[in-house]
């Protein structure tokens, strides 16, 4: 079975080749040291959070991405407010990539797209539980939006507005 179709691959590698890979980044030894010690962010998210001072240090043009929310809670509930400025309204998860995609193609497209994906995963523990408590049989858009809204409010601080 073939999902997709072939403008959609074309369209996604487009997108993930135009993507950047991180080289080294100009490190803010203060920084690494108080990230460092906030417990909840890990080794990865600690390097992407680096990288995202670099760029704002360069006044560089960035998004950072990322599916660790629990991190960036981490992050605002520590007095690591050196971390704060680089990733203040530059951060997208995928809730509120969600809320930007129904803004685009509105939210039946966007369903339809959730409830394809769900009815076609071998493992339903592998399908997030935000898509399927905001994407539920027959959820009306503003109950999604209003989910979609709760499990990233902790992280609202940083997230990217539309």
């Amino acid at each position: 079975m073939r999902l997709g179709n072939h403008a959609a691959f074309d369209r996604l590698a487009g997108l993930v080749q135009s993507c950047q890979r991180l080289g080294e980044a100009n490190e803010n030894i203060d920084l690494l040291e108080a990230l460092s010690r906030v417990d909840g962010v890990d080794d990865g998210e600690l390097e992407l959070f680096l990288h995202a001072d670099s760029l704002y240090r360069a006044n560089h043009s960035y998004i950072l991405t990322t599916g660790d929310k629990r991190s960036l809670k981490a992050l605002l509930s520590s007095n690591c407010t050196l971390a704060y400025p680089p990733l203040f309204q530059k951060v997208e998860c995928l809730e509120s990539l969600l809320l930007k995609a129904m803004d685009l193609y509105g939210h039946a497209h966007i369903a339809n797209k959730v409830s394809i994906g769900y009815t076609t995963t071998t493992k339903e523990d592998r399908f997030a539980k935000v898509l399927r408590v905001a994407f539920g049989m027959g959820r009306e858009e503003s109950a999604t939006r209003e989910a979609l809204t709760y499990y990233m409010q902790d992280v609202a601080y940083f997230i990217k507005k539309f």
